[in-house]
């Protein structure tokens, strides 16, 4: 069994590991955390912009973009990125909100960390874990930042015309080479967001489940992760 990064979702569940002694960090709610870049697409308040909407998955990746008739007019090709991102905040914000509305205001402090993967495959999978380093290794895989830097397919003076940089929270910049004619084309900037973003979920974790654990309850899961927890950190003692 194959657990792909974005297929999976149990927003209301929190992490379980408070007893380990090392536990991952744990993060309140909130709208993915924008850092200040360099470059052209800088952080800009909501709304979003009044030229491109974006829809995002629960992987906080584009989906899909609708540009304004008159983008071409509208967007100088020096503030593409900076609109691109402007539309992306907004679409994260609203998913999140969404997210959160329909988990009645419980929304995992986990996410989006671990959205990927429910709170009760985690503990198959932690369960799995045949040594302690393993155990402590497989948190590390499910809980890292993952940053991330991809270019799009086109090019020009053999330099990428569009380039993502983000992590597994949120899409920190979208950069697009102001000189490059696509910039006043949505269907061909379109076209290397989702390039790009193919390159992304390419690239995300895989999880595979050794055993088949749906006969438990969640609640037996929890108490086998406990007594499983318990004897790998003493048998690393040991």
């Amino acid at each position: 069994m194959v657990i792909h990064y974005t297929n999976f979702g149990n927003f209301g569940d929190d992490w379980e590991d408070e007893s380990t002694p090392v536990p991952p960090p744990r993060r309140a709610p909130q709208p993915p955390p924008i850092r200040p870049s360099d470059n052209v697409s800088q952080t800009s308040p909501l709304p979003g912009s009044s030229s491109v909407a974006m829809e995002v998955d629960n992987g906080l990746l584009p989906v899909r973009l609708q540009f304004a008739n008159n983008w071409n007019y509208q967007v100088q090709a020096h503030e593409v990125g900076r609109e691109l991102l402007k539309a992306y905040n907004s679409a994260a914000v609203r998913h999140l909100t969404h997210l959160n509305a329909t988990a009645g205001g419980r929304l995992s402090p986990d996410y989006p960390h671990a959205h990927f993967v429910s709170r009760r495959q985690r503990i198959s999978l932690l369960l799995e874990a045949e040594t302690w380093d393993e155990y402590r290794g497989l948190q590390d895989e499910l809980f890292a930042t993952g940053h991330y830097r991809v270019n799009g397919q086109a090019t020009q003076n053999d330099e990428p015309v569009v380039t993502i940089s983000g992590s597994r929270e949120s899409i920190r910049s979208f950069r697009v080479w102001s000189q490059w004619w696509g910039c006043a084309d949505p269907y061909a900037i379109e076209a290397e967001i989702m390039a790009c973003v193919a390159k992304i979920r390419a690239a995300q974790p895989k999880f595979t489940l050794k055993r088949d654990w749906s006969n438990y309850t969640d609640e037996q899961l929890s108490e086998l992760k406990r007594d499983h927890q318990r004897r790998l950190i003493e048998s690393s003692v040991y």
